[in-house]
């Protein structure tokens, strides 16, 4: 499970923002950060590097439908038919085990940082 500073960096964040009445960090373009597959976008050495330099706490979040696809890579092997089949009780969200549908993270965050003090959320912001 997340940590409580995980959720709580996020909203002082965002509350800091709005009591100030400006962005922490000027925007310098019509994007306002990097996405998976952008020039800009961290290779994957950069993000092993984060994990080394926070102790091990980069957290990557899979999709909540993961175990319902065979192609994703976490959920290959024996562990398939046991969740499958808890995922069987599991239909909320409609698609879970539609072959057609891709197993994506999507709005969520594709990395996070298991934050336990300053010192762990200074290299996030430096990345």
């Amino acid at each position: 499970m997340y940590h409580a500073s995980c959720i709580l960096l996020p909203l002082l964040l965002l509350l800091a923002t709005a009591v100030n009445g400006h962005r922490i960090v000027p925007r310098t373009s019509d994007r306002c950060r990097s996405t998976p597959g952008d020039a800009s976008w961290p290779s994957p050495a950069d993000w092993a590097a984060l994990n080394k330099t926070v102790g091990g706490r980069l957290l990557a979040p899979i999709p909540i439908g993961a175990p319902c696809h065979m192609s994703f890579s976490p959920f290959t092997g024996t562990k398939i038919p046991t969740r499958r089949m808890q995922c069987l009780t599991k239909l909320a969200i409609l698609g879970w085990l539609e072959p057609d549908v891709p197993c994506i993270i999507g709005d969520h965050d594709v990395y996070a940082i298991n934050a336990t003090g300053p010192s762990d959320i200074q290299p996030g912001l430096d990345l």
